[in-house]
């Protein structure tokens, strides 16, 4: 998978700020984070949030917050983390996407209970 995430990158990179590349970095970013690579996967998906808001894509947006935020969570920046988890949450009902909403119905009060 990681071969492909960064064929994908290096496609749209020269492009500049796009959903493409914002959907592209927060892919990397969830896949490091899953394999515990938390120490790269935090830039890329802080990277992509904010090419997601630049790229007008809210709810790419709330995606990379997400992963963003448990990434945060899981290397002990906890304020950060549940800001960020709310942030998406809020995102998420704003939009009325149901996939975020459900991750984020799911990360917060799960999050929460620790």
């Amino acid at each position: 998978m990681r071969p492909w995430l960064d064929r994908a990158l290096n496609r749209l990179e020269p492009l500049g700020p796009s959903a493409s590349l914002a959907d592209a970095l927060h892919a990397l970013a969830w896949y490091l984070w899953r394999r515990g690579n938390l120490e790269e996967a935090e830039p890329l998906a802080r990277r992509a949030a904010e090419v997601a808001d630049s790229a007008g894509s809210e709810v790419l947006k709330g995606q990379a917050l997400q992963t963003l935020a448990i990434t945060c969570i899981d290397r002990g920046k906890w304020p950060e983390g549940i800001a960020l988890l709310e942030e998406s949450y809020e995102i998420a009902q704003e939009a009325g996407d149901l996939p975020l909403v459900l991750r984020s119905a799911n990360n917060l009060p799960s999050t929460l209970i620790e």
